[in-house]
């Protein structure tokens, strides 16, 4: 028979709540229980045999991830891919506009760019005017004053 973490607290459980009864004195916090080995198998002894207690600790305490050794489906990588892909875009999109932001703040408050951004609007005020007054007089004439 196999025990699981939930069997194992249920029983833990019962242990505590009954260890008057059982004749056994487990001085254990349940709190506690769960996280120290000692003492859950000092609990675990008073219920079960040695040899299916030790099963139970090696299984739930000494397990190591194993690697997956099977392949990835075409779907998979797709997956993987498209999830990949979204992070990225929203990642670049926050820390582009930022850096974008940063460096034109930066750059609009030196006195040259100042300069250059009114040498542009004037020639393009000038053309304008030129362009409006010359070909399209009738403009000029509907403005009211």
């Amino acid at each position: 028979m196999r025990i699981n973490k939930s069997q194992v607290r249920r029983l833990v459980r019962e242990v505590i709540e009954e260890q008057e009864n059982i004749g056994v004195k487990v001085d254990v916090e349940q709190e506690d229980l769960l996280g120290d080995q000692d003492k859950m198998r000092a609990a675990l002894l008073t219920m079960y045999p040695e040899k299916q207690v030790d099963m139970f600790m090696d299984m739930t305490y000494n397990r190591e991830p194993k690697p997956l050794q099977e392949a990835l489906t075409k779907s998979d990588k797709d997956e993987v891919k498209a999830m990949v892909k979204k992070e990225i875009d929203s990642m670049l999109s926050k820390e582009l506009k930022k850096a974008v932001e940063d460096e034109l703040t930066k750059a609009l408050k030196t006195k040259d760019v100042k300069n250059d951004i009114a040498d542009v609007t004037k020639k393009i005020m000038k053309k304008l005017y030129k362009d409006l007054s010359l070909q399209h007089p009738y403009i000029i004439d509907r403005i009211k004053l």
